[in-house]
């Protein structure tokens, strides 16, 4: 018989999860899973697209009920949807409110009145696999990992080892729950190491701050840095909480260090993807260099870096540039995809918007490497949020802080990036937006 890693029976002793103002027990999250199962008609693969976390929680759990595998988009999009589709015929599609692009997606609704809690022990043989996620396709085309329950429950013990506990916080996340980041920190952990599922999914800053405040301590912010930069620049009363996380981008260690001092609270930044997981963690504001987790192993392959772990199926070469300090520490130089080499030097794309986004007043912005076209040489440009800012003072701070080589060519100040509900910027968006700002485009010489 093959092991099983059971949910944790401790949620009996504290609230599963927080929907609204209504707090509800292990005992009948799992009552409602059993009789969503029962509903589900038979399938190999589901479409999970419920935007309520307490229904993607519930869908996910009733399809590992049922036997069938959760694909996790890697967004909303139509065009990744229909993909998913032709890649997955006869997948079942399931949400918590219409979609008119899907109207045959089944509606995943609660019960009126909730059925009678039964047997709370619910069995997964750790091979089973019960979901595959796809990665953001910010590079290219999205690509699936299976994930078997038993390393999603080994992550989440990793994570919440590296948190210092969660059972009993509650956990508000900006982030969607198809996320891997998201599925580990809000649904995970939730699942399977009794911290409190929160159902909303605030975005902006006034929704974040309202909802913070209106759930009681502990409680935990599992968020973006760009959340957190337009939490910070919004300048509303901010409710303390027990912990921050952060994930998707690095964190500048000087926006960590006024993150803390506003809310009061211990900022943890998360590193991994979607290929293996999370896999390391630090405290920006306190120290620079990321700490893998326990039972995880880095490996330099010529220039890229690979991790292993028991509970990966293979060992995962990652994209990013790692630079090892020691068996358990290393520096993040940048996406592999992200480097860009101008002249002969070398920077990363994420280093380079680290610089813009330090500026006072940007509230968001990103370089932009065009590809080359008829063998000229193509030239950095950059998309800046920055209202109240000119131009000319934009240059004025990148030339005091980067080589001329890196100096962007064409500065567009926009109203707003193109970024998907993940927090990423796509390339493809990004080649999008030059192409419509190039009808009346702003140069200065660099020099």
């Amino acid at each position: 018989m093959p092991p099983v890693s059971p949910f944790i029976l401790r949620h009996h002793a504290t609230p599963f999860a927080r929907v609204g103002e209504v707090t509800i027990g292990w005992g009948q999250f799992v009552a409602e899973a059993r009789e969503l199962a029962n509903r589900l008609p038979q399938c190999r693969h589901v479409i999970n697209l419920c935007e309520d976390r307490y229904s993607f929680c519930l869908s996910l759990v009733a399809c590992l009920l049922r036997g069938s595998t959760t694909l996790l988009p890697p967004d909303r999009g139509a065009r990744h949807l229909k993909a998913l589709e032709q890649d997955y015929p006869n997948a079942l599609i399931l949400a918590d409110q219409s979609e008119a692009s899907y109207p045959t997606a089944l509606l995943v609704v609660r019960p009126a009145v909730p059925p009678v809690a039964g047997e709370v022990r619910l069995d997964l043989p750790d091979e089973r696999e019960a979901l595959i996620a796809f990665t953001s396709g910010s590079t290219g085309a999205p690509r699936g990992y299976p994930k078997t329950w038993g390393s999603l429950s080994e992550s989440a013990r990793l994570i919440d080892e590296r948190l210092g506990g969660t059972r009993g916080k509650i956990l508000v996340a900006t982030v969607p729950a198809q996320h891997m980041y998201g599925l580990e920190l809000s649904i995970l952990l939730p699942l399977c190491r009794g911290a409190i599922l929160h159902a909303g999914k605030p975005f902006f800053p006034a929704d974040i701050a309202e909802t913070l405040g209106r759930v009681p301590q502990p409680r935990v912010l599992v968020t973006t840095p760009i959340h957190l930069r337009a939490l910070l620049q919004s300048e509303l009363p901010l409710p303390p909480v027990a912990m921050l996380v952060s994930a998707t981008a690095p964190l500048e260690p000087a926006l960590a260090r006024v993150c803390e001092a506003r809310f009061q609270a211990p900022l943890r930044e998360i590193y991994g993807c979607t290929e293996a997981g999370s896999i390391a963690g630090r405290r920006p504001a306190m120290d620079e260099p990321w700490c893998l987790y326990e039972s995880i192993v880095l490996r330099s392959v010529g220039s890229n870096a690979r991790v292993e772990a028991p509970h990966l199926r293979e060992p995962v070469e990652l994209h990013d540039a790692l630079e090892p300090l020691d068996e358990r520490r290393f520096s993040l130089v940048g996406r592999q995809t992200d480097l860009v080499n101008i002249a002969g030097k070398r920077a990363s794309l994420a280093a380079l918007d680290g610089v813009l986004l330090a500026l006072d007043g940007v509230r968001d912005g990103a370089f932009y490497l065009p590809e080359n076209t008829a063998g000229v040489t193509a030239r950095l440009v950059a998309f800046v949020v920055a209202p109240g800012l000119t131009r000319h003072a934009i240059q004025r701070h990148l030339r005091a802080e980067l080589d001329p080589a890196f100096l962007p060519r064409v500065i567009h100040l926009v109203d707003s990036l193109p970024r998907n509900d993940r927090a990423k910027l796509l390339r493809q968006d990004l080649e999008d937006l030059l192409r419509h700002r190039q009808s009346n485009p702003v140069t200065y010489a660099p020099g």
